[in-house]
């Protein structure tokens, strides 16, 4: 049974752009506002349940997000406190939406444990996920640490953080270890060296600490960004001005990657990554041939491509390996082997004055 602590507060941080998703996350309606989860809801709509099974009430859930998409979020969760909607005029990254949820929580629940979930993941066995995060809650409390959740790494991979473990605390049912060190998307080489190891885990983006602990940890590592933010806490009306002046960082490299008494708990759940279109192709049940697709698409003599569309019909006809992605006003096609280029192409798009299709 799911116990539900009254203390434990949860922040969805919902402000990134998922630029690697385009063409389907685009700056107007990002891949947390899009239908990806498998029973058809938004990313976010399933954040907040996982949030909601963890919490056990919608009064301890907080959402971080761009202003501008103050009205998807209303109605995507209807049922959000209004005062718990914190809106950044500007994207700033993660470490200022956190260190203003943690000043936020801290007036309104002193003791509370504050977990962070990003908006924009998807969970197999959501049921063993919530058992890892219980577990965190606990060791947050009794430690008065950072705690993060860890899975088993499937391949080098340079895209996610990484939990380089050493001394073991525990091995019972969900092993708990000690963090020698946070590395935040290393180079393909030392993610190579990392698995070859066999003493890393992914970091899965779920920070639990109680407030307290993670504001001390925040000040230690980001004073200057601490106090701009404790201005805009205690003078709203200087959000506006004041929030552009906080540095563009995340929260893992600004203090994750500095703080040196980590805890991890490693989990058994899967982590569904839809951070870009190649792992989004996962999401999809292959055909005969290996194609994959979501929308209607029809093939002959095609095999391994993925197609998505949200309107009309694709149609692959004698070729292999491509990506073909029409979405809104965008068509994209490309080789897979080339969609890690995606930011370069936006940028190029940029470049050349086309910034409206992005």
């Amino acid at each position: 049974m799911i116990k539900h602590p009254s203390n434990v507060q949860i922040v969805l941080l919902a402000g990134g752009v998922g630029s690697r998703l385009w063409p389907l996350s685009r700056k107007n309606l990002p891949k947390q506002f899009l239908p990806l989860s498998p029973d058809g809801k938004t990313l976010l709509q399933a954040a907040f349940e996982r949030a909601l099974k963890l919490g056990g009430s919608e009064e301890q859930i907080w959402v971080c997000a761009n202003l501008h998409h103050a009205d998807l979020i209303r109605q995507q969760l209807p049922s959000l406190r209004s005062d718990h909607l914190l809106l950044e005029p500007i994207g700033r990254n993660t470490a200022a939406s956190l260190g203003w949820a943690a000043l936020c929580i801290q007036k309104e629940v002193p003791a509370a444990v504050m977990v962070s979930l990003a908006a924009d993941h998807l969970f197999r066995e959501v049921d063993l996920w919530l058992k890892a995060a219980q577990r965190g809650i606990q060791l947050a409390e009794q430690f008065d640490r950072l705690v993060l959740l860890g899975v088993q790494p499937q391949h080098p991979s340079p895209h996610y953080g990484y939990l380089k473990i050493a001394r073991p605390l525990s091995f019972e049912e969900i092993p708990i270890y000690e963090i020698e060190r946070f590395l935040e998307k290393p180079s393909p080489e030392d993610a190579e060296r990392l698995i070859a190891d066999g003493k890393a885990l992914w970091n899965t983006g779920t920070i639990i600490a109680k407030v307290s602990t993670f504001l001390a940890a925040f000040e230690c590592h980001l004073p200057h960004a601490l106090e701009i933010l404790r201005q805009i806490w205690q003078n709203p009306q200087w959000n506006q001005t004041k929030f552009g002046e906080l540095p563009s960082i995340s929260v893992d490299v600004g203090v994750l990657e500095k703080e040196t008494s980590l805890l991890a708990v490693q989990g058994m759940f899967e982590r569904i990554d839809v951070g870009n279109l190649t792992c989004l192709r996962d999401l999809f049940p292959p055909d005969a041939d290996e194609n994959r697709g979501w929308g209607l698409f029809r093939t002959r003599e095609a095999h391994k491509n993925l197609a998505i569309t949200d309107q009309g019909m694709i149609g692959l006809l004698g070729v292999e390996g491509l990506a073909v992605v029409r979405w809104g006003d965008v068509v994209l096609v490309c080789p897979q082997d080339r969609l890690d280029e995606i930011k370069a192409f936006q940028a190029q798009l940029i470049d050349e004055g086309w910034e409206c299709f992005l």
